[in-house]
């Protein structure tokens, strides 16, 4: 037998889903402009904008960390 779910409980669940969609969507704005802005930095630095949009984040980071 399925046990009921309280409708105070459903309602909580549904205000959950409904943060959780809005801070994915705000989430994924902040990472869009992150991303523009590195590949914009790219290309000026002389990057084709195939290569900044296709360049390996973490192999750049890892390169700056060892180059301090």
């Amino acid at each position: 037998m399925a046990r009921a779910i309280p409708e105070a409980a459903r309602q909580l669940a549904g205000r959950l889903s409904q943060r959780l969609g809005g801070d994915r969507r705000h989430l994924a704005v902040e990472i869009g402009e992150l991303i523009a802005g590195f590949v914009s930095e790219l290309v000026a630095a002389g990057w084709s904008e195939t290569e900044a949009r296709q360049a390996d984040v973490h192999a750049l980071a890892e390169a700056a960390a060892s180059a301090r």
